[in-house]
């Protein structure tokens, strides 16, 4: 079975220890990051990641230069969400820089931990 490990990169520290206890509370490694450039940090660093999620609007690197960093190095990271507030990405937009879902906020949080949940148990 893959390694049950998810970063979560968002500028609003609330959310991420909302969404990070969730999935802790599911069996989830959780990891975080405050931007882009410390999510990229992380993933250089550590191995096994079945997801991330990601914040469109952040500050120092902003959620889709993330993506576009992590296409251009030939990172992997088998399954991405993105989640946005006041943003112009579509879904389209999202899915092409390697994002397999957008969640607009405020998003569901037991919708986005089933989407994970079930979109681990098809990759595993």
């Amino acid at each position: 079975m893959s390694t049950r490990k998810i970063l979560i990169v968002d500028d609003e520290v609330e959310l991420r220890s909302i969404v990070a206890e969730a999935l802790e509370l599911s069996g989830w490694e959780v990891l975080t990051a405050a931007n882009g450039a410390e999510a990229l940090e992380i993933i250089r660093k550590s191995s096994g990641l079945a997801a991330m999620i990601s914040d469109v609007k952040m500050p120092v690197m902003d959620g889709r230069e993330l993506l576009q960093q992590i296409k251009n190095s030939g990172l992997v990271i088998p399954q991405i969400y993105l989640i946005t507030g006041f943003s112009n990405l579509s879904p389209r937009e999202a899915q092409e820089l390697g994002a397999k879902e957008l969640f607009r906020k405020p998003f569901e949080l037991l919708k986005l931990c089933e989407t994970i949940e079930a979109d681990f148990r098809a990759q595993s």
